[in-house]
């Protein structure tokens, strides 16, 4: 269902709550409204009318209220169950750039199908990446995080959800950030809280749980959407001179999200309320810290020389609170160092 039609339904269901109130204050409002048109007419007077006109009331009022259900208007924003996690990545970590100019361009991905898939897929001889997978798994630019044992990976799940929780009550732990980032990045719980509602609604079909840019509709769209968990973002009116790349300043997400990108499946939100959009924001930068701390960790917490992995290179638990704190002080530092766009 478009939003815009969830938008009218809600504020028509919120017009008779606040005229009638609960269900049962709307059907004793019914049962007095039709029993006095009745009594104009003279219909009460046998015991078989009154008792025609309650079960006609009661089958109204259910009606109405099934009718209400069905279009969603129960909970119009409903939230993650609680059953839904932030499952652990099994697509193939890019350590380095694959390829310079001089390489051929492949456009790999037809409708229906993404090119960084799975390890699977490039085992396919028909794959356009096939032949030269084998080298850059040699050369330790292709990794395969479902390599790492069952253990390890459990440990570093553990420590991401203590630290960014989970969809339906994300975190992002001021012990690690510190007050001070929360504040300035507006990742107050109530921010992402809020925040997750209106992504599960608007935009996990594309960008996925963890946004990964892998959900359900992402194979079928071309630009595929944004993928968040490095920290990479196109649009964005920060300095970039500094050698580490930033990430964008909350004004750039929000302008992304509300007037949406011309010539591709990203669609402009303009009509979600100002507020609404900027929960949106707090929430894709919950996701993206996250998802790069979960890179790194794959990425640079293991040895890609030593095959079978037996460990991690440091200690998983203060590698996730390191990078947690360094990661978001980039994203602090991105909201003061605007570049000044001239009209």
């Amino acid at each position: 269902m478009p939003a815009g039609v969830d938008v009218v339904l809600a504020r028509q269901l919120r017009n008779l709550t606040a005229r009638f109130g609960t269900v049962e204050q709307l059907h004793a409002e019914g049962t007095y409204l039709i029993s006095h048109q009745l009594k104009r007419r003279g219909f009460l007077s046998r015991p078989s009318a009154v008792t025609m006109m309650k079960r006609s009331c009661l089958l109204i009022t259910s009606s109405a209220c099934i009718a209400f259900a069905l279009l969603g208007c129960g909970d119009v924003d409903p939230p993650y169950s609680s059953l839904v996690t932030y499952a652990l990545r099994t697509d193939p970590i890019v350590a380095d750039k694959l390829g310079d100019e001089s390489d051929e361009v492949f456009e790999p991905d037809r409708p229906g199908q993404l090119p960084l898939f799975s390890f699977a897929d490039w085992r396919d001889p028909l794959h356009p990446l096939h032949k030269k997978s084998a080298m850059w798994i040699d050369k330790g630019l292709l990794r395969d995080p479902t390599e790492v044992p069952t253990t390890m990976r459990d440990d570093l799940d553990r420590l991401l959800t203590d630290v960014f929780g989970t969809p339906a009550e994300p975190i992002v732990s001021e012990k690690v950030i510190g007050e001070a980032a929360s504040e300035i990045l507006k990742l107050d719980v109530r921010s992402l809280q809020r925040g997750s509602i209106i992504y599960r609604v608007q935009c996990l079909h594309c960008h996925g749980v963890t946004g990964d840019g892998r959900g359900p509709t992402a194979k079928w769209v071309n630009p595929h959407p944004r993928d968040y968990r490095q920290g990479l973002f196109k649009f964005q009116s920060v300095n970039q001179t500094a050698k580490l790349e930033r990430p964008p300043r909350r004004a750039d997400l929000h302008r992304v999200i509300k007037y949406g990108i011309e010539g591709t499946a990203m669609p402009s939100f303009v009509l979600l309320p100002d507020s609404d959009i900027d929960m949106v924001v707090s929430y894709v930068i919950h996701l993206s810290i996250r998802g790069q701390v979960e890179y790194l960790a794959f990425r640079d917490n293991i040895d890609p020389k030593k095959r079978p992995v037996m460990g991690w290179v440091d200690p998983i638990d203060r590698f996730v609170a390191d990078y947690t704190n360094i990661i978001a002080r980039r994203w602090v530092d991105s909201q003061k160092d605007e570049i000044k766009i001239e009209p």
